[in-house]
């Protein structure tokens, strides 16, 4: 980098030192932090049981939703 005599403008070399510093940072976190991601969990599942017994229409979920103004109101379930 010269320097310039008598010129009164603005510096305008971009420092790319903090840039470079910044990213490096971030890799070494991801380097790091990526690992401990991939881990896996113990999940206790329960078993899977089968059954031919309807369920008891009482414990449905029923939900209605005010129809648009052109129509009735729609059921989902």
């Amino acid at each position: 980098m010269a320097m310039q005599l008598g010129s009164s403008g603005v510096k305008s070399d971009i420092n790319v030192t903090p840039f470079v510093d910044i990213v490096l940072v971030l890799l070494i976190i991801f380097m790091v932090v990526t690992p401990m991601l991939s881990r896996a969990l113990d999940v206790a599942v329960p078993p899977k049981t089968e059954s031919n017994v309807p369920p008891d229409p009482t414990e449905q979920l029923i939900h209605q939703r005010q129809g648009a103004p052109t129509g009735p109101p729609k059921v989902y379930l």
